[in-house]
């Protein structure tokens, strides 16, 4: 019964306040809606976000998808395609290694100077000088096993050889996903590298005396110092248009001059390692000069060299160049239209693989006028290049050396000294001699291939056989 009134009570006490307070139910009713609402905004905020997060996954989507189904020109992918060049008589080095071993048969007589009559070769008791007159009608062939070929195949690929390495595919979709923005990169590339002066060395110097400029390799920001004034730091200097600059670094040096007539004069003892030195532009035009007794040294990797010629014109006027790599390496490489002038100076290389060149061409222009070449095989190397030798000195120290080895090439020789196994070795290629003198233990001219020809009209010869 006490239950019944009080649940009466309370009904009547519920409808007092609906009557007498209806903004009390408004405000409850709001409070609801509100709750209701703040609850969508939460599901709506969580599903734009899964959204946001399926479209930043999306912005990866680039190749084969639904709307690329398969490549096309426009999208820049390519399967790796293999080289069709075919290796030819140029593509291989003759060697040759005498195997031949002296018999009585080789020799005439013994003559005495005393005239003791010292009989098999011994000397009188006299001591008497003797003099053993050779007879050895022993000739190299390939027959002998004298004479064989090893291959150097120097091909580069190009249009004409098919070779093309695999590219990926470019495609991005317009509808799967989206490039990156890259407006943040644009307006501020190396990220915070400029926000504090202080620790930024390319800001100008308190004393304005230094001038730092920012040389950009790939993503990064590399230091050029460079100074107009020389230093105790600085390792060569640039002159181009009348104006002389110093720098600290024989890479940045080189690296001025490109494109322009200058001349590099290198001021003490560098040591490049394995670093290498390139022109690849075809206007430039770059004189090459160092300090007397000063040497420019590296230690290229493989087949290469550190100086490199590859476009426009480098001539050589003193110094010394010394690659001490053993793995057939070459002083200077001349390649692919470049021009390379000796005037003076030593190029030499040390090591002891059949192989090492002093001067290494191919499709490219040497002029020789003087300086020194020595190398352990071949001091000059050309294939399907113009060259000229009005002089200088070419020497090798292998038992089977050349001075000059040449494959395809016309060569022009008016005078220089020539001194190896063979002095020179028209290969297959058409060698004029005007002057000069050729000197070789086993013989001062040879031409391997049917192809070798020469055309004599001076010089002088001292050999074996020719």
């Amino acid at each position: 019964m006490k239950k019944t009134e009080k649940r009466l009570l309370a009904l009547a006490l519920a409808g007092v306040l609906s009557v007498t307070m209806p903004g009390a139910v408004s405000y409850v009713r709001a409070e609801n809606e509100k709750e209701a609402s703040d609850n969508e905004t939460a599901a709506d905020k969580s599903e734009a976000s899964e959204e946001s997060q399926g479209e930043e996954n999306r912005r990866q989507v680039t190749g084969i998808c639904v709307h690329h189904t398969e490549h096309t020109a426009d999208c820049g992918y390519r399967e790796a395609q293999s080289c069709t060049h075919e290796c030819g008589p140029d593509c291989f080095r003759i060697m040759v290694n005498c195997v031949h071993t002296h018999g009585s048969d080789c020799y005439m007589e013994i003559m005495q100077t005393d005239g003791s009559g010292a009989e098999n070769g011994e000397d009188a008791s006299g001591g008497g000088e003797r003099r053993i007159v050779e007879n050895c009608s022993h000739v190299c062939t390939r027959d002998s096993g004298c004479i064989w070929q090893e291959a150097e195949c120097s091909h580069v690929h190009g249009e004409n050889c098919g070779y093309a390495e695999a590219a990926e595919c470019a495609y991005i979709c317009e509808i799967c996903g989206e490039e990156e923005d890259a407006d943040e990169e644009t307006e501020n590339p190396d990220g915070d590298l400029n926000e504090n002066p202080e620790e930024n060395p390319d800001e100008e110097s308190a004393d304005g005396e230094e001038d730092f400029t920012i040389k950009e390799t790939g993503s990064f920001n590399k230091l050029m110092a460079k100074s107009s004034e020389q230093t105790e730091n600085s390792v060569a200097s640039v002159t181009a248009d009348g104006v002389t600059e110093y720098y600290d670094s024989i890479v940045n040096a080189w690296n001025a001059a490109q494109g322009k007539t200058a001349e590099i004069r290198i001021l003490k003892d560098v040591d490049l390692e394995r670093k290498e030195l390139e022109i690849n532009d075809a206007a430039s035009n770059i004189t090459l000069e160092m300090e007397e007794g000063v040497t420019l040294s590296g230690e290229c990797a493989g087949k290469r060299s550190f100086m490199n010629v590859l476009a426009g014109s480098l001539t050589m006027k003193s110094g010394r160049i010394l690659n001490t790599n053993n793995l057939q390496g070459k002083g200077v490489d001349v390649k692919s239209g470049g021009k390379f002038i000796l005037e003076n100076g030593t190029i030499e290389t040390t090591g002891t693989d059949r192989g090492n060149v002093g001067i290494n061409v191919e499709d490219g222009t040497v002029i020789i006028r003087g300086g020194k070449v020595s190398a352990y095989s071949y001091a000059l190397n050309p294939r399907r290049s113009n060259i000229t030798i009005t002089g200088g000195e070419f020497t090798t120290s292998d038992e089977i050396g050349r001075a000059i080895l040449t494959g395809a090439t016309d060569i022009l020789i008016e005078g220089g000294y020539f001194k190896s196994v063979y002095a020179v070795d028209a290969g297959s290629g058409t060698i004029e001699i005007r002057g000069g003198i050729f000197e070789g233990s086993s013989g001062a001219l040879l031409a391997q291939y049917s192809g070798g020809n020469y055309r004599i009209s001076g010089g002088t010869f001292y050999g074996k056989g020719n």
